[in-house]
């Protein structure tokens, strides 16, 4: 029975999203690359709203959002259907920084939403181990699920919708959890 209920999850998943082709982005690009995707039948972007910031922040805004969140909407991508935002959070340690609360880079997203009138269909949680620079998720699995538990409750009093963006190779790596 659990194999038919997931063949039937997995048939019904496909038909939802079988018309979806997205793409996502983290550097600002040109009115013409816009116009170029959508023409090109995307349908779906999620633009990088987030990020590590490594240094003294602990993390900050994306300076390309609204940009980015902007032309994509002149493109005609509409809000909140067709745009999703994702962050790349401080989680690890920094030299000489110390990353802000979850809660702190969550309501630091949501204020810059409401300043600029973004809509968004949902904030993606991106998952994945940093470079040498930010060192995310540096921690040992223990603790790395310590602040993804922290993550999660602070993502589900948003009462927004909210997905985890990562790869299967590195969720293993990070998550005693998935091991």
């Amino acid at each position: 029975m659990k194999i038919l209920t997931s063949l039937v999850f997995i048939a019904s998943a496909a038909t939802v999203f079988a018309d979806l082709k997205g793409f996502d982005i983290s550097q600002a690009q040109s009115t013409s690359f816009w116009s170029c995707m959508r023409n090109n039948g995307y349908n779906k972007v999620l633009i990088r709203a987030y990020f590590q910031s490594c240094g003294s922040k602990g993390g900050d805004i994306d300076p390309n959002f609204i940009k980015s969140y902007n032309a994509a909407r002149n493109a005609g991508f509409k809000a909140p259907d067709e745009i999703d935002a994702y962050m790349f959070p401080c989680t690890g340690t920094q030299d000489n920084a110390k990353c802000k609360s979850p809660q702190s880079q969550i309501d630091q997203l949501l204020n810059m939403f409401a300043t600029n009138n973004v809509q968004i269909h949902r904030i993606w949680f991106d998952v994945e181990p940093g470079n040498s620079q930010c060192n995310a998720w540096n921690f040992a699995k223990d603790k790395n699920l310590e602040i993804a538990r922290q993550w999660t409750a602070a993502l589900k009093k948003t009462g927004l919708k909210w997905g985890v963006y990562a790869n299967g190779s590195f969720a293993s790596l990070l998550f005693t959890l998935l091991t």
